[in-house]
C-alpha cells in the first residue's frame, strides 16, 4: 500500500513509500513497515504516515507552525537577556 511519510517533513519533505501494516495492527492506529535498501526494514510510528496526500500536507503545516512558535519563543528569550 502507498503511504505518505511526514517523519522528516521539515527537512526532507513529504515522501511517498510502499509499505504494509505491522503484524497484528491496523494501519490507521498501528505502525507500518517500509522495505528499505539491502533488505532492511524501517518502522514508522502512528502519526508520521498518511494514506492521503492532503492529510500529510496538513500534518506538515502543523509541524511547521509548531517549529515556528518554538523559534519565536526562543528569540523572545534571547532578546530578554541582559548582560
Amino acid at each position: 500500500m502507498k503511504y505518505f511519510i511526514t517523519t522528516d517533513a521539515l527537512t526532507r519533505g513529504i515522501y511517498e513509500a510502499e509499505g504494509k501494516p505491522a503484524p497484528q495492527t491496523d494501519s490507521r492506529f498501528g505502525y507500518i513497515i517500509l522495505k528499505g535498501r539491502y533488505g532492511t526494514q524501517k518502522v514508522i510510528q502512528p502519526g508520521h504516515f498518511h494514506e492521503a496526500h492532503e492529510t500529510a500536507v496538513a500534518k506538515a503545516e502543523e509541524m511547521k507552525a509548531e517549529r515556528l512558535a518554538h523559534h519565536r519563543k526562543m528569540i523572545k528569550r534571547l532578546e530578554a537577556l541582559k548582560f
